[in-house]
């Protein structure tokens, strides 16, 4: 008896020495356990966003009054969709047991404070929410990752690229469209198109032509969701502005106008184009350029069938008494 106590005695210490070791390691790693979030924080208490990278690559993004903006680019709008979805994202990060949580692992998986693929902070004005560190890939669609809190390693299901230091990936690229409906004219260097009665319209057709409308219609759409490539920045009020080498305006039914002037970029094949309604410069390619620039009046014009005035006196009216007397 005295024998099994002593037996009991030992399992019962190594037991607490075991629990003891595991939360020594728990609490040195800061584990987290299967199926909680390895990133906590506040969605709606973060207004800014800092991802880099080792090499100094870096974006920041900043919410505010007027929603997520992109600093490197003089405060031009970001996708606020990709961006809450991003957030979303990481919110979401549950991961598994960890894949490491030596001394050393953090190096090894590219996830250490110096040693890194991306980093991404969190922050609500000066104060980080969180940090989290993304390495090398673990696999398709994932990722090893360590959160500042802790030396665990894991696996997420996350990509590099869903953390872009590009400030182009993060701008909104629906900033230049207009809504197709909104449009009620649309001025061209070759013509001029007026929406009458929720129809298009050519302006100065001559008698015996009228307008091809699908035609119109993709014009309106392709002017309506113009494309940019990148900002390149502001407008220098104190240069004056460049002669454009194409122009056209937009009328909105609200009364408002749109005009877009397009320059040659000084360097490449690129083109420069200002608006009417905000100061920024934006880059746009050459095939957008020329798309537009390769829109005639001619095509969208259509011949229409002009019947005769007088049928009679055409001699289309084989019943009419006259053709008979004359054919006798």
């Amino acid at each position: 008896m005295k024998r099994l106590n002593i037996i009991l005695a030992g399992v019962l210490a190594a037991q607490v020495l075991l629990a003891g070791v595991l939360l020594w390691n728990a609490q040195r790693y800061m584990l987290i356990k299967p199926g909680q979030p390895l990133v906590v924080f506040a969605r709606d208490k973060v207004d800014t966003i800092v991802i880099d990278t080792p090499e100094e690559d870096s974006i920041t993004l900043r919410k505010g009054a007027e929603g997520w903006t992109l600093p490197s680019r003089e405060g031009f709008p970001a996708d606020a969709s990709k961006v809450d979805g991003f957030l979303v994202a990481l919110s979401d990060l549950r991961p598994r047991l960890p894949v490491a949580v030596t001394e050393g692992a953090d190096r090894r998986f590219h996830v250490g404070a110096a040693d890194f693929e991306r980093r991404i902070t969190l922050k609500h004005g000066e104060d980080a929410l969180t940090t989290l560190y993304l390495g090398d890939s673990a696999g398709p669609k994932q990722v090893f990752a360590r959160s500042e809190t802790g030396k665990a390693v894991y696996e997420i299901a996350f990509q590099l690229w869903q953390a872009s230091t590009e400030a182009d990936q993060w701008m909104d690229r629906n900033f230049l469209q207009q809504k197709p409906r909104d449009i009620v004219r649309i001025d061209l260097p070759s013509f001029t198109l007026q929406r009458k009665d929720d129809k298009w319209q050519l302006a100065g057709l001559s008698n015996g032509t009228d307008t091809d409308v699908e035609q119109a219609v993709r014009i309106v759409d392709r002017l309506a969701n113009l494309t940019f490539e990148d900002v390149q920045g502001k407008v220098d009020k104190s240069d004056s502005a460049p002669v454009p080498e194409l122009n056209y305006t937009l009328t909105l039914k609200n009364g408002h106008t749109v005009e877009y002037r397009f320059s040659k970029a000084a360097q490449g094949d690129d083109y420069l184009l200002r608006t009417s309604v905000d100061d920024y410069v934006y880059k746009v390619s050459k095939e957008v350029v020329s798309g537009i620039h390769d829109l005639k009046r001619e095509g969208l014009v259509k011949q229409t069938e002009v019947e005769p005035a007088d049928k009679a006196a055409a001699g289309e009216d084989k019943g009419h008494p006259g053709n008979a007397a004359s054919s006798s």
